[in-house]
């Protein structure tokens, strides 16, 4: 009896090459797509959160132009905030602050200009800015820099703003 169950178990002996190049290839496939997975998702954690951001920026803007239809002038992008936009505007998002935007409102183009905190890398920049022009938030005329930061252009303060 024992003979035959030697016999047995030397016959089933372990995998064929072919088996295990296929198992290896299956763990290539699913490493491959949680790998794009994650991209997808730190992408898309990249756009809300920006997005959020910007809202907020545009909410306490048009609450301002509301009480005041004229905006602070400030021709060059700047994290320092003119101080008329403190109370609009939450301190994390200005100078200083945990997520600090830049604003820009020149005379010349009576559009606000808010530049983002600087994204991962220009791919993850340009993908979240389409995001934000296709999501209407930003104008068209909006650049990702050269540090990879969005400067969006607020569609709803482009070539309205009256910046003074």
């Amino acid at each position: 009896m024992l003979c035959k169950f030697r016999k047995n178990l030397g016959s089933t002996g372990g995998f064929t090459l072919l088996e295990f190049v296929v198992v290896i290839a299956l763990a290539a496939v699913i490493m491959a797509s949680v790998a794009i997975l994650i991209t997808k998702g730190k992408e898309s954690a990249a756009f809300s959160s920006t997005n959020d951001n910007l809202q907020i920026v545009q909410a306490g803007l048009a609450e301002r132009k509301v009480l005041n239809p004229n905006m602070p002038l400030q021709a060059a992008s700047s994290t320092t905030w003119p101080a008329a936009l403190g109370s609009y505007i939450p301190a994390d998002l200005r100078a200083g602050g945990t997520y600090p935007h830049a604003y820009m409102c020149p005379a010349a183009t009576n559009q606000i200009t808010i530049t983002t905190p600087v994204l991962q890398d220009a791919d993850q920049a340009g993908s979240v800015l389409q995001r934000l022009i296709d999501n209407k938030t930003c104008a068209a005329a909006s650049t990702v820099s050269a540090t990879n930061a969005v400067q969006c252009v607020l569609v709803a303060f482009d070539g309205n703003a009256s910046c003074q």
